[in-house]
């Protein structure tokens, strides 16, 4: 993989290239790019770039194209960017305000042509969930139906940023036309909405939620999987205050060496987590978020602030458990993506 500077540095001797790119000819803006993304993805193969403005100060923005698991990987490009004279350089997509429009031959799709329609999602009910309506959305699939969906989520983009459309809704559908007795709601009324259900949101504003357990059970490959989640963090909004996942594994064989039920054999390895947990807390160094018990070894995720920390509270509980072998390891993460299955 090549670093942030090798992208950086190439860019730097080619920019004047790119900042007359709107005045070139489509095969010539094609052949910029046939260079450029190889280059940017030995760095990252999940993110993209585009390029605006069409004079000083240009503007290269790195995006993820929607997809949370680089949000991190863009971000951290962008930082160690160097300073590039007319240049503007900028992570993720922002807002750009409702007057944007998306063309594919006689196709537009713009915000006075959307409209949308809150949902309620039955298993979260402070999810935001909504169906964009566009009058020739077709109900099968086909290039129609694809360019369609791609203006969709250009425009929805240019309104909330890309970093809001992809965090902020949890559910989204497309139609041609809404139900009967579905109320209809003016596209560039979205952010409106979607502040008022954040806002409406019980741990909105709340810097340490009281916790709120969810198990889950189930099987994989013949093994039962016991899995409990930190819920009462759904819509945490300081997940990137907490930006790194400190897993730690424990490897509980030696126990069934003893007597007792599954129960008790995993009690000192309860109490590893209880200690954690706890030294988190007091410290305000991070947060539990779930626990996994699979055959002989349990994974338990924490995010926190201070990886010193938390490796101290490892070697500690290394130190003092010869009958449970302890592992882990540190991943940044500040948007919480490893444990996205179960914390929204």
């Amino acid at each position: 993989m090549n670093t942030a500077q090798q992208f950086w540095n190439w860019f730097s001797e080619n920019q004047e290239r790119f900042s007359g790119i709107h005045g070139k000819s489509m095969d010539e803006v094609n052949a910029l790019f046939d260079e450029v993304m190889p280059v940017l993805h030995a760095y990252n193969e999940g993110l993209s770039l585009e390029i605006g403005a069409r004079q000083p100060p240009y503007e290269i923005i790195i995006t993820a194209q929607g997809i949370k698991q680089y949000f991190a990987a863009a971000e951290q490009l962008v930082a160690q960017a160097p300073a590039i004279p007319n240049w503007q350089i900028t992570a993720l997509k922002p807002a750009v305000g409702d007057h944007f429009d998306f063309r594919m031959g006689e196709i537009t799709v713009n915000c006075e042509n959307l409209r949308f329609i809150p949902l309620q999602d039955e298993d979260d009910e402070d999810a935001v969930a909504i169906r964009i309506i566009h009058r020739d959305y077709p109900a099968n699939d086909g290039a129609l139906k694809n360019a369609l969906t791609t203006g969709i989520y250009n425009v929805m983009d240019c309104l909330l940023g890309e970093k809001n459309a992809t965090l902020d809704i949890s559910s989204l559908e497309i139609a041609a036309a809404q139900e009967e007795g579905e109320e209809v709601l003016p596209f560039k009324e979205l952010p409106h909405y979607i502040n008022w259900k954040k806002k409406e949101r019980k741990i909105a504003d709340v810097r340490h939620p009281e916790d709120s357990m969810t198990l889950y059970q189930g099987t994989a490959d013949g093994v039962k999987i016991f899995l409990t989640a930190n819920t009462g963090l759904n819509y945490y909004n300081f997940k990137t205050a907490y930006p790194m996942l400190f897993r730690v594994v424990a490897d509980f064989s030696q126990l069934y060496d003893e007597e007792g039920d599954n129960q008790s054999i995993l009690e000192p390895v309860y109490e590893i987590e209880d200690r954690i947990i706890e030294a988190l807390k007091v410290a305000d160094k991070g947060f539990y978020l779930l626990s996994e018990t699979k055959g002989e070894q349990r994974t338990t995720c924490f995010y926190t602030n201070d990886e010193a920390f938390v490796l101290s509270l490892l070697e500690k509980e290394q130190a003092n458990n010869d009958r449970i072998q302890l592992t882990g390891e540190i991943v940044f993460d500040p948007y919480w993506v490893e444990v996205g299955d179960f914390i929204r």
